[in-house]
């Protein structure tokens, strides 16, 4: 699904002139898998807002040069230094150094911001109209089942069968995270030195869902 935002992405990453995406929507939408696949591109730096400081990560994007930054969680940023840094790069290009010696420089940094969040309320509106902001519903079961089979023969080389079975009992259970899919498969695969059967898969969501976060733990 969504085609059309794959085909934008790639004419903005071709463009000579860079566009910046944000991605809005609940947890365990598509925006995570594209910031996922976004992060594979040599020349890409990913980095979750508010793990850094201002001055973290200005020297973050100097020692590192991303041709792509990636940020997710993107609505915790906090720090005025972290907007400035965010501002002067997405509308100028480039980044201000400051140093006892030479004073303040300018360093010239060519890079495409891709960002997501859940919500935009406590994104700064100079910060928010910087963006092409995209709007992502959450998945119908039947496009979750299809992200989820995608991901598991295709990442984690699972049989169609198989992939298609842990997709369709984790929707049955509430799971409603691509990602669980290949927890599922790797703890399966792990339980089962290798070998993934119904069975195993069945113990390992069960387990999964005992302890999933919100339900306590069950005695």
């Amino acid at each position: 699904g969504y085609n059309d935002v794959k085909e934008m992405f790639l004419s903005a990453l071709r463009a000579k002139t860079p566009v910046h995406f944000l991605m809005v929507g609940p947890p365990a939408t598509a925006k995570s898998l594209f910031l996922e696949e976004l992060s594979r591109i040599p020349g890409s730096t990913f980095v979750v807002a508010g793990t850094t400081t201002g001055p973290g990560l200005r020297d973050l994007l100097l020692e590192q040069k991303p041709h792509i930054l990636l940020i997710d969680e993107l609505d915790k940023v906090r720090s005025t230094q972290d907007i400035s840094v965010l501002l002067t790069l997405m509308e100028r290009q480039v980044l201000y150094v400051t140093t006892v010696r030479h004073g303040r420089q300018v360093v010239h940094l060519p890079c495409r911001v891709f960002a997501a969040t859940n919500k935009t309320e406590r994104i700064p509106p100079e910060l928010l109209s910087r963006f092409v902001v995209l709007n992502f519903k959450p998945y119908t079961d039947g496009e979750l089942k299809r992200v989820m089979v995608k991901v598991l023969t295709e990442r984690e080389y699972c049989e169609a069968g198989m992939a298609r079975y842990i997709a369709e009992k984790l929707i049955a259970e509430g799971f409603r995270d691509p990602r669980d899919a290949v927890k599922a498969a790797r703890l399966a695969r792990a339980k089962g030195g290798g070998e993934v059967t119904e069975e195993i898969v069945n113990a390992v969501i069960g387990f999964m869902k005992k302890y999933r976060p919100g339900r306590g733990f069950t005695p």
